[in-house]
């Protein structure tokens, strides 16, 4: 959620600091009536009058207006979460605000410069017992505040749009794993509200047709390495993506690769069949010099049960041959979680007004097939008059000890997370 001001009206104290960094931007060009909403956290959210697909990165982008707009606002979530250790011998707390806030000018004369950033607070944490990983300490005087974008984009004639700088990448059709995500620098955590990635240095470029898309991406992470400044032909890596509406279904091919960098392929697909909405990505890598071949894939699917659409089933299954059973080996912050195994399975059942028009209810289950440990969790949703929305959610982790849902609680671990959303 966002709000658009004026340029000769600014406020959000929250970003003013941030704000001030677009301010000598935004003043080359004249206050004008405002433009209608777009979504700031849209990869293509300043791509203006960029002719969509559905599911295209560039999906819900719409016209600037003439004049200049400046925008500001950001997603905040305060959460508590408390987890007990195996056999209740011990149990680690934690409670803070976690979130981004961004601001972004735009002229139809000079194009639009957006910039995000994430922020972390604790200010409350505590543990007793037998904790496996202890965490470290956090200071409740020191907020964190880490880039997670910071991009210029401009067009030329509506016809071929270009974004430089820091920035996330989506491309892609599923919802919890994502094998043809070659470009960003982490993978997305799908049950987190807000995602607090940060982007990556490059230059994309986006040529939308009536019912399709073409993009390409160049990719300077690589140039500049410890300090150390390398040659950028040779170390920038190149990434491209066409995807089209085609029968009712939409299709994308991705590629990636350069020079130091092992050349990847992607495909995904996502469409309705006999009522379910199924989709599903695969990705491929060949064996060459140093470069170990891979293959990857994730199938999904969603489908309401009933007539009024009230409860729904969905799913997703992942496979990639570089996993194995890692029983014993994992350990906290050296592992890539939901990516470590071999195979992955996800079901979710959601009730809306199961109980009443105001809550929702959702039970869902992920599994490590390759090392058989899992994760359940009962969420509740509540939108009460009076109150701010708010989440409860239980969760189980089983399977054994020392496996991917069990390293960190143990075995039998119980958690409790409490979450609160706000929007400006």
């Amino acid at each position: 959620m966002k709000r658009t001001t004026r340029i000769n009206h600014p406020e959000r104290l929250l970003v003013a600091a941030v704000l001030s960094l677009l301010l000598p931007f935004a003043a080359a060009a004249q206050d004008a009536p405002q433009g209608p909403d777009d979504d700031p956290f849209s990869p293509g959210a300043f791509d203006a009058a960029a002719g969509s697909v559905p599911g295209g990165e560039d999906a819900g982008s719409g016209p600037v207006t003439a004049g200049t707009e400046l925008q500001a606002g950001g997603t905040v979530i305060a959460s508590m979460n408390a987890a007990t250790m195996s056999g209740f011998t011990g149990y680690t707390a934690q409670a803070g605000l976690s979130g981004k806030i961004f601001a972004k000018a735009s002229s139809p004369d000079f194009g639009a410069l957006y910039i995000a950033y994430n922020t972390r607070y604790s200010f409350a944490q505590g543990e007793s017992g037998d904790v496996a990983f202890p965490a470290p300490p956090v200071d409740y005087t020191q907020p964190s505040f880490t880039l997670s974008e910071l991009h210029y984009g401009f067009d030329i004639g509506k016809r071929v749009f270009f974004r430089a700088g820091n920035q996330l990448i989506a491309w892609g059709a599923t919802r919890i794993w994502s094998p043809v995500d070659f470009i960003n620098l982490e993978r997305a955590d799908p049950f987190q509200p807000v995602d607090l990635r940060s982007g990556k240095p490059g230059l994309r470029v986006h040529v939308p047709f009536p019912r399709a898309n073409l993009f390409a991406f160049a990719d300077f992470s690589g140039t500049v390495d410890s300090g150390a400044v390398k040659d950028v032909v040779r170390w920038t890596n190149v990434a491209f993506r066409a995807d089209a509406a085609i029968a009712g279904a939409e299709f994308g091919l991705s590629a990636y690769g350069g020079l130091e960098a092992q050349a990847r392929l992607g495909f995904d697909v996502s469409g309705r069949v006999l009522g379910f909405t199924l989709y599903g990505e695969t990705a491929f890598a060949p064996e060459y010099d140093t470069f170990n071949g891979y293959l990857a894939a994730s199938l999904g699917f969603s489908r309401a049960l009933d007539e009024l659409k009230r409860w729904t089933l969905s799913g997703e299954g992942y496979y990639d041959s570089r996993g194995s059973d890692r029983t014993g080996a994992y350990d906290a912050g050296t592992y890539l979680p939901l990516y470590s195994g071999e195979a992955y399975a996800y079901l979710a059942l959601t009730a809306d007004e199961l109980f009443s028009n105001k809550l929702s209810t959702m039970f869902s289950g992920i599994a490590n097939l390759s090392d058989a440990s899992f994760s359940l969790k009962l969420s509740e949703n509540a939108d009460l008059s009076g109150s701010p929305p708010f989440t409860v959610s239980l969760s189980y982790n089983g399977g054994g000890e020392e496996k991917e849902f069990t390293s960190l609680a143990g075995n039998n671990s119980l958690g409790l997370t409490i979450q609160s959303r706000m929007e400006f």
